[in-house]
């Protein structure tokens, strides 16, 4: 648990205040967010050997699905990096409704992995990793949204 602490410590403190490249927040949602996760779910979840047996692999097929929506989600930022200073109505109505259909499918994605979980754990420990799943994508996603500037 106190990884939490430090973790969401270490990606509050190091938000950035302006737009940066692309390459730069696919570092940062690719690279050691994912190492640390697997940490701080193994903290986390706290689980028996045979528990890990079965959570993991549906972990990783989780954040394979999770790395589509990422890779949509960057491609939005992408986008959104191209045309910031001069967005139209038209464009902003499109960039917003990406980011929308992209949390929303977020939500859908944890929903569906709750259930896999749940079936193979319980839904107390489905719970626990829902809930930790949850606690370090809104930390990212925090970081995300204080170096997008408002749209002019």
């Amino acid at each position: 648990m106190k990884r939490f602490a430090l973790f969401a410590i270490a990606i509050l403190l190091a938000a950035p205040a302006a737009l940066q490249a692309q390459s730069q927040y696919m570092e940062l949602l690719r690279s050691d967010v994912r190492a640390q996760k697997v940490g701080i779910l193994t903290d986390a979840m706290a689980m028996t050997d045979d528990q890990a047996t079965k959570f993991w692999p549906l972990y990783r097929e989780y954040e394979v699905k999770l790395a589509e929506l990422t890779d949509a989600r960057l491609a939005n930022i992408k986008a959104y990096a191209e045309v910031y200073g001069s967005v139209t109505d038209e464009q902003a109505t499109k960039l917003i409704h990406a980011a929308l259909k992209n949390r929303a499918a977020r939500l859908e994605l944890q929903g569906t992995y709750f259930e896999k979980v749940s079936e193979a754990l319980g839904a107390t420990m489905a719970a626990r990793f829902i809930q930790a799943d949850m606690f370090l994508n809104t930390l990212i996603d925090i970081q995300i949204q204080a170096a997008l500037p408002i749209v002019e």
